[in-house]
């Protein structure tokens, strides 16, 4: 909207508008229910100037283009920025998740990486499991033990408390990892799909599978490539 109101409609009656009412207002001037505020504070926070063209090599072009560039520099950036507050958070050299948030990182590893954090994930443009792994990604199924935040009677239950039932009395958090690879009461479920993975993987001459680590492993059944 910044974008288009400063640099492509420039000599628009809401963009006189905003240039006239903005021009000298400093972010601690406006109300933060604003939608001045929330344009302003975002330029801040992606460390965009409101005066610098961004894409003055495009000048000539028209105004949609410009504005489609313009926005995927923006995804790009704010992709970057996401990527590295998840990262910075919860670093991929844990060895075990101890948060909902480290879980979803170790298992969205490799989608992460993508350049571009606003396009739908490889797994969710195929035909197949879309809702399924949706659900697991999400960490919102009910047979996943990590994924039942309350109990019966309502209580919230820590992370770390969300204990496998088929392996009690040993407590083991039964997270994805544990479910899928380790558990002996739920791990055979998966044996399908780990019996095919490494047919698939040498198939297209990638790194077997009992070379990836287990959260490699859990990231790849989960569909994260």
């Amino acid at each position: 909207m910044h974008f288009c109101l400063t640099k492509t409609r420039s000599d628009t009656l809401p963009a006189i508008l905003c240039k006239t009412f903005n021009q000298f207002l400093a972010l601690s001037n406006l109300h933060p229910s604003t939608l001045d505020y929330h344009i302003w504070n975002s330029l801040h926070q992606l460390h965009v100037d409101p005066v610098t063209d961004p894409l003055p090599h495009m000048a000539t072009l028209p105004h949609k283009s410009r504005e489609r560039a313009s926005r995927n520099v923006l995804r790009t950036t704010i992709s970057t920025l996401w990527r590295m507050e998840l990262l910075n958070q919860c670093p991929l050299n844990l060895s075990h998740t101890n948060s909902r948030r480290t879980s979803y990182i170790h298992i969205a590893r490799y989608d992460l990486q993508r350049s571009d954090l606003f396009k739908p994930a490889q797994y969710l443009l195929t035909h197949l499991n879309q809702m399924p792994l949706l659900r697991l990604r999400t960490q919102g199924t009910s047979y996943i033990p990590s994924h039942l935040h309350l109990t019966d009677d309502h209580t919230y239950t820590p992370y770390d408390e969300r204990y496998c039932p088929s392996c009690l009395p040993i407590k083991i958090v039964g997270n994805e990892l544990h479910t899928l690879l380790r558990c002996s009461h739920s791990s055979p479920l998966s044996h399908p799909a780990t019996l095919g993975l490494p047919r698939d993987l040498r198939r297209y001459d990638l790194c077997s599978w009992f070379s990836h680590t287990p959260h490699d492993q859990t990231a790849l059944l989960l569909g994260s490539q």
